[in-house]
Order: structure tokens, then sequence, then C-alpha cells
């Protein structure tokens, strides 16, 4: 498994600002429509990573220092989930990050869920409390509007793999405005601690927030933390 990790200048953007994402890693970056990085949604702007950035690149690591040129407001054109793809040993490994509005009307409880398969889970948005709107909410899984949910949790029983993905929330009629939250849910194909192809094996422990990887029981830790079983 790569070793792959993204950290973020701030989440939420300020107007008018600039910020920057880094890309650590071993093995081989995986390059997305001919860039490092790639955009899991298409916001607006497409799904290609605007030009009017600055890029690093060492053996370990790249980073991307981006802005909008036309009017240098990235929290605009750049609230997205952003990944860095990487391939090491045959194995390609995906880390998501986003980048939200500072004023955005909802913003995620967590930025991520990761779940086994079987499970029940609620996602949850806040309420930004200098937001003005009011009505009716939105949700969207993977660009897709998920019909009749419209309250700031949304609750999936019995979650299986196909429930996997990147999940906004917006005030109904304000998609085009860009302030959704966006948060990501994560489905381990098997039960909980379990791993394999047919999900017979037994997961280590993992700590201090590690994720048994469910094909080849690696422990996958959280930033912050490395070692066989992120206890370091």
């Amino acid at each position: 498994v790569a070793d792959v990790t993204i950290t973020s200048e701030f989440p939420y953007i300020p107007e008018n600002a600039f910020t920057w994402l880094y890309c650590y890693h071993t093995g081989t970056i995986i390059n997305q429509r001919g860039y490092q990085f790639g955009l899991e949604l298409d916001t607006g702007s497409g799904r290609g990573f605007i030009s009017a950035r600055n890029t690093y690149n060492n053996p370990r690591r790249v980073r991307v220092w981006y802005y909008d040129s036309r009017n240098n407001n990235a929290s605009v054109h750049l609230t997205n989930a952003i990944s860095c793809i990487v391939r090491q040993n045959g194995v390609t490994d995906k880390v998501i990050t986003f980048k939200m509005r500072e004023d955005a009307d909802a913003r995620p409880r967590l930025f991520s869920r990761t779940v086994n398969v079987g499970d029940s889970v609620t996602l949850e948005m806040v309420r930004n409390s200098a937001s003005t709107r009011t009505g009716d909410l939105e949700w969207r899984k993977n660009g897709v509007v998920l019909q009749g949910q419209t309250a700031l949790t949304l609750n999936i029983n019995n979650v299986q793999s196909s429930d996997e993905g990147i999940y906004e929330c917006y005030y109904d009629g304000a998609y085009s405005d860009r302030k959704q939250g966006i948060m990501r849910l994560i489905v381990r194909a098997c039960a909980e601690n379990k791993y394999g192809s047919d999900c017979a094996n037994d997961c280590p422990d993992c700590y201090n927030g590690g994720v048994c990887h469910d094909q080849t029981g690696v422990c996958v830790c959280p930033p912050g933390f490395s070692g066989t079983y992120c206890g370091t």
C-alpha cells in the first residue's frame, strides 16, 4: 500500500485569498486530466484544475498554490473535493481533501466517515449561523441530486459499497452559489474487523483512528500518525 497524505491550508477559503495543497507520497503520482491533483466534482467550472496555479515538485511531494487570476477568488472557483492518486507495487490509492467557501451556508460535522458494509450511518451538516438563507436543503451524491433529502442530516441504513462517495449539502436552488458543505463517505467492503477478498481474515488492532484496509489488512493511518499499527 502506498503512503499518501494531503495537507491543506484551511479547508474553508476566505474570499479573495490564496491557498495551497501538498500531496506527500511514496510510489508514483497518477495524473488526472493532465495534472497531479484532480477535482472529484463539477461544481460549476468543470473538472479540470484551474490554470491559475503554481506547482512545486520533488520526489516525495507535490505542492500547488492556487488562485483565480480573474478576481483572485479561489473560494468560489475551487469549491470541490480534491484528490491525489498514487500507485506503488501494483496497488493504487487515492486521498481526498476539501475546499469550501468560508461563507458556506452549510458545513460538514465531519469531513469524512468510514463505515463497514451493513452498518448504519448519519451524515450531518451544520448550518452556518452567519448565513441569511432559509428554505429546504438539498443533497447530492457524486454530483447526482438525492430526491427527498431536505434536512441537515442524511440517514443511510444497511450501508452498501454503492453508498460510498462525495456528498454535498446546500440550499435548494442555490447550488450555483457554491456555498455547499462537502464530505466523504468511505465504505469498507467487509464487515467490522474483517478484510480480504472473501472478508475472512481478522484485522489487526489499528490505533489512533487508524482503519484496517479492507483488501490488504494494513492499518491506514490518519494524518499525524504512522507505524505498522498507527502507534507513532
